[in-house]
């Protein structure tokens, strides 16, 4: 009872401070926009692949692409708000699985990552013209939460050997297991008009921008993989595309 009482306890301790970060941080943003610096407002959307490193996988970010393939999909939605001409501020979320394959086990993975990244715009740090440039680079260091559930399975045969979030028949039982989330990773961004001469008349494609996300999320446990073992904390690679509008 003490051990259940002690965990309930640090998983609202993690919510307070995702949440008194995530308000200081916003209150920041205000603030700059506010005293009239860039202030662009851009909503997002991302699709793409990821890759776990843990124990129950063959590689280190490198998949097994044979059959049973160790690649799932992911995909999320982003709010970025641009505080000057080097940092952007954005929330991120992202919703997808994960899988591993190290015989005789396997294990499966579903998640939802919310987290708020600062974007560092290289192109403004290294160049004098910067809006010039048709690609420009972000290194992005972000701050978050991940809940997941997670079942460790026989391989071949499929059958359960321990899991976090589900039952002995594979549903959903108690609470996802919550742990701290660190994403770090860059973004390649282009923007539409770059190749579209006429952008004007198209859709203010000056608006529209296009990326390429590479990112590690970094997790503040060893339980992604339903198992606790050696390899410290559990880590996922999430690559994606996406599209996003920049409103003013």
């Amino acid at each position: 009872m003490f051990l259940i009482t002690r965990t309930k306890c640090r998983f609202c301790n993690l919510n307070r401070l995702f949440l008194l970060t995530s308000l200081i941080v916003s209150a920041l943003a205000v603030q700059v926009n506010a005293q009239g610096v860039n202030g662009r407002l851009s909503i997002g959307m991302a699709g793409g692949l990821t890759v776990f490193n843990g124990d129950v996988t063959k590689n280190e970010f490198i998949p097994s692409i044979t059959k049973p393939t160790e690649i799932r999909m992911a995909g999320g939605l982003q709010l970025t708000g641009v505080l000057n001409p080097y940092l952007s501020l954005r929330y991120s979320w992202v919703h997808g699985k994960l899988h591993g394959v190290k015989d005789p086990q396997q294990f499966n993975c579903r998640f939802n990552d919310h987290s708020f990244q600062l974007l560092l715009n290289v192109n403004a740090v290294l160049f004098e013209k910067p809006e010039e440039a048709w690609i420009t680079v972000f290194g992005i260091l972000g701050y978050g939460l991940v809940k997941f559930r997670s079942e460790r399975l026989t391989y071949p045969g499929g059958n359960l050997i321990q899991a976090f979030g589900y039952d002995s028949n594979g549903k959903k039982n108690g609470s996802a297991t919550q742990e701290l989330s660190i994403p770090v990773g860059f973004s390649l961004r282009t923007r539409l008009d770059r190749f579209i001469k006429d952008y004007e008349s198209f859709m203010a494609s000056d608006r529209i921008e296009f990326m390429f996300d590479v990112m590690v999320h970094i997790i503040n446990s060893d339980k992604m993989d339903a198992l606790a073992g050696t390899s410290g904390n559990d880590k996922f690679l999430f690559m994606s595309l996406g599209v996003s509008y920049y409103f003013f």
